[in-house]
């Protein structure tokens, strides 16, 4: 009686539990290629949304600097009836006249609105950019009421703009939080804006002189 198993048996006898192991070593090799292949993925579209963020900040402040740089320091009536600037700055809302392309409705000048707008989540906020044409019908310029509107920034915590300038040219300029019922422009606009955590790219402040008033500037001469 032969008690050994034969040549034929042993070998189908190991070739099953190698099987087995290569199985178990494929099913390991698979969950790590996903693995990295999952955090390959989202490693690349971190990296594209960051670019895509940044290059959006970065658009939306060269907008502001050059329709800001150009206001106009047009007069409008007050309802007291006296003529002021056509410059509205708050802490959280700046108005002013400056041209817009035609895209943006009829082109020309147009009254642009920049403001904070409560987005509904009760957490973050919305930049927001609201136009309308100028014109002898637009009724009171200080009135944020009518126009058209779109979201420059979809989630911010918050918007400080600041205003540099003097009431005379005899004053020393200062920064303030607010411009209004002036004559003339202010010397500096200075906007800060806070941004989630959870967002890639902060916003640089922004500083722009809207130099397009003609006025003498003499503080920009001293030592």
């Amino acid at each position: 009686m032969n008690i050994y198993p034969s040549a034929k048996k042993r070998q189908q006898g190991f070739t099953l539990v190698e099987l087995m192991i290569a199985m178990t070593l494929l099913m390991l090799m698979m969950t790590m290629l996903y693995a990295g292949l999952w955090l390959a993925i989202k490693a690349w579209e971190s990296g594209v949304g960051r670019v895509e963020d940044s290059n959006r900040v970065y658009l939306i402040q060269h907008w502001l600097r050059r329709h800001i740089s150009q206001a106009r320091p047009i007069t409008v009536p007050t309802e007291d009836q006296e003529e002021h600037v056509a410059f509205a700055g708050e802490p959280q809302r700046l108005r002013f006249v400056t041209p817009l392309p035609a895209h943006r409705g009829e082109g020309g000048l147009s009254v642009v609105t920049i403001e904070v707008a409560e987005k509904g989540d009760d957490v973050t906020q919305q930049l927001m950019l609201r136009y309308q044409v100028l014109h002898p019908e637009i009724g009171n310029f200080f009135s944020t009421d009518g126009g058209s509107h779109t979201v420059l920034l979809d989630s911010i915590d918050g918007i400080t703009f600041s205003y540099f300038g003097s009431d005379s040219v005899d004053e020393e300029p200062r920064w303030r939080s607010s411009w209004q019922g002036q004559n003339h422009l202010p010397y500096l606009v200075r906007i800060a804006v806070r941004r989630p955590k959870d967002k890639p790219s902060e916003w640089p402040t922004l500083t722009i002189a809207p130099l397009s008033d003609g006025q003498t500037r003499p503080w920009l001469n001293r030592g």
